[in-house]
């Protein structure tokens, strides 16, 4: 399971979301993302959580500019969009790399089928032109 994922899953449940701080305990006090005591998480906290990487916070920033015209922390917080928007946010860009993934894996594979079946070599260096060439091609010349 990707970052992405695991972030997903933290906030899944509506139980274990928040809006307008990134993390918060069982009391609804505010607390550091990777703290033992936070309970509930905004879509970055959750990234924040589980160490998810610079990229991972990009995609789904512009996914959710690309789907809602704002940012992911905004939609978060927006009270007309909320936990369902965020989480569709997060769905759409896990689909994405999992299309992407199959891609790569059917690329990997006809690459090392074309490989296999030339010996090693995907392209082949051309032929060597004959040193001579035939005499049906060469024009008379009388001299």
């Amino acid at each position: 399971m990707d970052k992405l994922e695991e972030a997903r899953e933290l906030i899944a449940d509506p139980k274990h979301w928040c809006t307008f701080v990134r993390a918060s305990d069982s009391s609804g006090w505010r607390v550091e993302p990777r703290s033992k005591l936070a309970t509930k998480y905004c879509a970055l906290g959750a990234l924040d959580a589980v160490r998810a990487l610079a990229s991972d916070y990009a995609e789904l920033r512009h996914q959710a500019r690309m789907m809602f015209g704002m940012d992911v922390a905004a939609v978060n917080d927006a009270p007309s969009l909320g936990h369902d928007a965020v989480l569709m946010v997060f769905d759409r860009v896990i689909r994405k790399r999992r299309r992407h993934e199959r891609t790569l894996g059917r690329l990997e594979a006809a690459f090392t089928k074309a490989s296999a079946s030339s010996s090693g070599a995907v392209f082949r260096e051309p032929e060597k032109a004959p040193d001579t060439v035939p005499e049906e091609w060469t024009e008379k010349v009388d001299a």
